[in-house]
């Protein structure tokens, strides 16, 4: 790389060569910024254009230096991203290389995350509420495990069989139920619908099971199958659901978005669509993107061509790459679609990309 930099004596074009390996990656910081200023800034004929260029460059290269030695440091990571001469590349250069280190204990820097959401520029609310939504799923992930003592990885051949074992012909108690792992529980509720004994306990228990478990891993898979058992069992009541509704507005957007998935089945019961439906209208405005795409494949699958209509303003109304990946999935997962919506899907992706934040100052030609 360095060589074919050299071997170029006109500094314009040995700019351009550089700016598109800044872009590629896969080089040294303290060799490249070596370079520039040894080689490229030293050359007799360099532009005032260029060097401002080549001086933005260094000014990069040293903050990327100064922040990848960091680790997870909350103070220095609101120091650095509170500076007063920082520009909006300097904030989502920040955001892009600490945010990853950040956990969710840091409560300072969720606060300025927060506030970041507020500002102006896609760029920089984007990145932000990318984080943020990390850090709460890592929030989640934590005290799933904390309650279990164990992480949701399981062998499945195993629990198959343990499964087999535990449900002959006879039903199971409650009470035992409880007892099981949750392993164990994850894979009774995920494999209800290959059981007929395991479907009449859900369907039977379905109030209690609902209301007496805690583990924030079950739960949220109880949100989404729940409904879908006793639908398949047309024993849907209102009893029930008074309960389970409440995580349609969890603070959690993995949770909302599981039990979105189950009020599909909620909502094709002609006894509680009226009543429910306004749970999913909320649902389309929800800040979490992956909580509006689940709610658009399910108003599809109720009202599609209402929802054609939300889907096209929707495709409009995109401000981040997370937005755009979660309407391509959308868009390419939700069955039924006779729409073709890859040439729009394709022209949005061109400008997503105009608003990634750019990793180095651009050349103007």
């Amino acid at each position: 790389m360095y060589r074919l930099i050299r071997s170029e004596t006109d500094t314009a074009n040995a700019c351009e060569i550089l700016a598109s390996f800044l872009e590629k990656g896969g080089w040294d910081t303290g060799e490249m910024r070596l370079f520039i200023e040894e080689e490229l800034l030293n050359r007799e004929e360099v532009s005032t254009e260029d060097a401002e260029w080549l001086g933005k460059v260094l000014e990069r290269l040293h903050l990327t230096e100064e922040l990848s030695g960091l680790g997870g440091e909350e103070d220095r990571f609101f120091e650095l991203i509170t500076r007063e001469d920082n520009g909006i590349e300097e904030i989502v250069l920040i955001l892009c290389l600490l945010g990853p280190k950040l956990r969710p204990e840091h409560q300072k820097a969720r606060s300025l995350l927060r506030a970041l959401l507020q500002c102006d520029t896609p760029e920089i609310s984007t990145r932000a509420r990318y984080i943020l939504s990390r850090l709460r799923d890592q929030e989640f992930r934590k005290r799933s495990e904390e309650t279990s003592g164990t992480g949701p990885s399981i062998d499945r051949q195993v629990l198959a069989q343990e499964l087999a074992n535990r449900f002959p012909q006879a039903p199971v108690e409650l009470d035992e139920w409880l007892c099981w792992s949750v392993e164990l529980r994850l894979a009774s509720i995920m494999n209800a619908h290959q059981n007929p004994e395991m479907e009449a306990f859900f369907t039977a228990s379905a109030d209690l099971v609902w209301q007496l478990e805690n583990h924030p891993f079950m739960v949220s898979n109880l949100a989404k199958n729940l409904p879908a058992i006793l639908a398949r069992q047309k024993r849907l009541n209102s009893r029930f659901l008074t309960h389970w509704r409440k995580a349609l507005t969890h603070r959690e957007a993995r949770m909302r978005a599981n039990a979105l998935e189950g009020l599909l089945h909620v909502l094709q019961s002609p006894a509680f669509e009226e009543e429910y439906w306004p749970y999913l209208e909320n649902a389309l405005s929800d800040p979490h993107h992956r909580v509006r795409s689940t709610g658009l494949s399910v108003a599809y699958q109720i009202r599609p061509l209402d929802t054609l209509e939300r889907i096209e303003g929707e495709l409009t109304m995109l401000n981040g790459q997370e937005d755009f990946k979660a309407m391509r999935w959308l868009l390419s997962s939700t069955q039924g679609f006779d729409q073709n919506y890859q040439e729009e899907l394709d022209r949005i992706e061109t400008q997503m990309h105009k608003l990634e934040p750019a990793p180095w100052p651009r050349r103007i030609s």
